[in-house]
């Protein structure tokens, strides 16, 4: 798994890890979740090749056979593992001053929220912390794949489904303040 974006950014996009398209691709936030994150970014002016874009994992962690899922999140102490390994060397070389958190597991991983911890309350918010060395403002941003699971599979009922309307105003006031932030 490589970056994506702009290794001179000011900014990096933070996510998980990869799926079976970024594994495929070798890039991360590619297919449907990468997708809708653009649209979004596009949404606010903003182009995602601007920002330099990671995972907090680098490699695909599968769920097991017959378990109906594609993916695994890792462990706590895996997610560790992982950025202070790779994800934390990576940001200490692009050197940005915001690092945008996209999911709670992504959060986890950079020991920005506890294991077991929701990252809802900080959604939206920023704050300066302390990250791989240096000061850097910290954003948190749900993940575009909830998003993608919340919206019903028919169109039409898109603009009557509840969580899925709740869900994209969420999204609407984060990125609107996300704006405010990195403009």
């Amino acid at each position: 798994m490589v970056f994506k974006g702009d290794i001179t950014s000011k900014v990096a996009l933070v996510g998980l890890g990869p799926g079976l398209v970024e594994e495929r691709s070798g890039r991360p936030f590619e297919g449907p979740a990468g997708d809708l994150l653009e649209d979004w970014l596009g949404w606010i002016g903003k182009d995602i090749k601007n920002f330099y874009v990671s995972n907090v994992t680098h490699c695909r962690f599968t769920a097991p056979k017959g378990s109906g899922k594609q993916n695994l999140t890792p462990d706590p102490d895996m997610l560790h593992i992982c950025a202070d390994r790779w994800l934390s060397q990576e940001i200490g070389y692009v050197n940005p001053n915001t690092v945008i958190v996209v999911g709670g597991a992504a959060a986890v991983g950079m020991r920005l929220i506890e294991p077991g911890t929701s990252i809802t309350p900080l959604l939206g918010s920023s704050k300066q912390v302390d990250l791989y060395g240096r000061e850097r403002t910290i954003f948190f941003l749900r993940h575009p794949a909830s998003l993608l699971y919340a919206r019903p599979n028919d169109p039409s009922k898109w603009a009557t489904n509840q969580k899925y309307q709740a869900l994209r105003l969420e999204y609407k006031q984060c990125f609107t303040k996300l704006k405010e932030l990195i403009s």
